[in-house]
């Protein structure tokens, strides 16, 4: 409940503290209910369905691996390296290789141990 609630709604929390064992007020289940729908859209957009391929890419970016380090270490070509780093950020939805970097440490998709 917020500190500035009226009487009424005091009492009604009482009421219902002694019945259910809690009370949310209104405002605060409303603001709760706002957090979870952005929670929501954070899963959904922070979830990318990488392949497994990209997540060693991905990786290796991490590690500070330039385009011809990924190419060298994976067999591959530049070209396909530098193909696997935009999808990469167009699946993140990283602006950059600065966000997609952030984006894999905050929510854990690769290990650097």
């Amino acid at each position: 409940m917020l500190k500035n609630a009226d009487p009424d709604e005091m009492e009604k929390a009482i009421l219902k503290v002694v019945e259910k064992g809690y009370y949310f007020s209104d405002n605060i289940s409303m603001m709760v209910l706002q957090n979870l729908k952005k929670l929501e859209k954070t899963d959904t957009i922070f979830n990318p369905d990488f392949t497994e391929r990209e997540l060693q890419v991905l990786e290796l970016i991490c590690r500070e691996y330039s385009n011809s380090e990924i190419a060298e270490n994976m067999n591959i070509s530049i070209r396909t390296a530098e193909g696997y780093r935009q999808k990469l950020i167009d699946k993140s939805g990283a602006k950059n290789i600065a966000g997609l970097v952030i984006l894999a440490l905050k929510y854990n998709w690769v290990s650097l141990k």
